[in-house]
């Protein structure tokens, strides 16, 4: 389980699901904001005690701006591909690559040009060159925008905290209640940072809310459906 502990509060509670943030200080929502891309004093985030970084977190952000699903998975993508494909896919995959490396060879041998393509094998980088994407998921809403990220997270095993910058605003509460089941069955985390004015109601929605006013002082309203 993560935790996110903001000085002088105590630990909040990362578990599966939704838990929503709601901060009366904008200075505040910015500092704790900035510690989830880049280290900030005062900010710590951890698991199982163990301090972890910004690279544990996919900040996604306001989505209201356009989501860029390669940038935010492109990397994990590759990591999934290149741990789960086996020797034999790799050899075929080697003896092209061998293939392509002689016939450019040939043609700038017979072209007289100074050149050489060297002989390395790196899988990694000829993803790159191939330009391996995520599929572009449809959506009709916000709330599937939401969604199209949970569901691509769960397909790659993607452990990282997953973070919205007022999601909540552009949600129904029974959308929220349904993104938030559909991330604990899938043992996803995330985190919607919301302004403290957020409709009462949101509190229904969810099973961890935690409110922080102007004077950093926290409430915590843990539900049970």
């Amino acid at each position: 389980m993560k935790k996110l502990t903001i000085y002088p509060l105590s630990p909040i509670e990362l578990s599966s699901g939704i838990t929503i943030l709601k901060i009366a200080s904008t200075k505040l929502m910015l500092q704790v904001i900035q510690s989830l891309q880049c280290a900030n004093e005062g900010v710590v985030l951890s698991q199982d005690g163990e301090m972890i970084t910004s690279k544990s977190v996919n900040y996604i952000g306001d989505i209201l701006q356009p989501i860029d699903f390669n940038k935010i998975f492109e990397k994990i993508l590759i990591k999934n591909l290149l741990k789960q494909i086996d020797d034999f896919e790799l050899n075929e995959l080697r003896e092209l690559n061998s293939t392509l490396q002689s016939k450019l060879n040939l043609i700038l041998f017979e072209l007289d040009l100074p050149g050489i393509v060297p002989g390395n094998w790196d899988l990694s980088r000829l993803l790159k060159y191939l330009d391996l994407q995520i599929e572009e998921p449809i959506y009709d809403d916000l709330y599937g925008i939401i969604e199209s990220i949970v569901v691509i997270a769960s397909r790659l095993g993607d452990t990282r905290l997953i973070a919205f910058c007022n999601a909540a605003l552009y949600l129904s509460d029974d959308q929220i209640k349904a993104l938030d089941c559909e991330m604990k069955i899938n043992n996803i985390e995330a985190l919607f940072f919301e302004s403290a004015t957020l409709r009462e109601s949101i509190g229904e929605s969810v099973l961890n809310v935690v409110e922080i006013d102007d004077d950093f002082v926290k409430f915590e309203d843990d539900l049970v459906d």
